[in-house]
């Protein structure tokens, strides 16, 4: 039998090891979101699609999800150069879970609205899926000494791009 403040640890504790499988889950889908970002160039836009199509297909091999919003994000320059095809890779993150949540909350996208009052509760679902799809543009690169550039043939692009890709990352 258990006394009465056993009884109500139990529960208490039952409750935060609960909590924190959750937290632990969702800690793990989260790192499981990349979103990638092609900057876009006219002269190398062929590549940019070719490149995204490769990177999606193997990240999605991975187990990850392709999601532009998701806090980690790579962003990929394809630039053509004569004969050759340079590829910059860079590593980003978006604003932290919890300001990315209160700038959502709060509308900020809407911020300098003139009747910011006057908006219908109806639209605020809407106004907070804008706010976090402008919100979520913004990154911040990790690190610029582990940007990753290649230089690619032109005439086998696919098939080196592929290679890279598999090699280093």
């Amino acid at each position: 039998m258990l006394t009465l403040k056993q009884s109500k640890i139990v529960p208490t504790l039952l409750l935060l090891l609960l909590t924190f499988l959750n937290s632990y889950s969702s800690a793990q889908s989260d790192s499981k979101k990349i979103s990638l970002i092609f900057p876009a160039f006219a002269s190398s836009e062929p590549y940019a699609t070719i490149g995204y199509k490769i990177f999606k297909d193997f990240y999605l091999s991975k187990g990850f999800k392709v999601d532009p919003t998701a806090e980690h994000g790579l962003i990929v320059i394809p630039n053509k150069v004569d004969e050759k095809v340079v590829v910059t890779l860079l590593w980003t993150n978006t604003l932290p879970q919890k300001i990315m949540d209160f700038c959502v909350n709060n509308e900020v996208f809407y911020i300098d609205h003139p009747n910011k009052d006057s908006l219908s509760s109806e639209g605020k679902v809407v106004r907070e899926y804008i706010t976090r799809e402008f919100m979520s543009d913004y990154r911040k690169i990790k690190d610029f000494s582990v940007a990753l550039t290649v230089i690619l043939s032109k005439n086998n692009f696919e098939n080196e791009l592929e290679e890279f890709i598999i090699k280093n990352l």
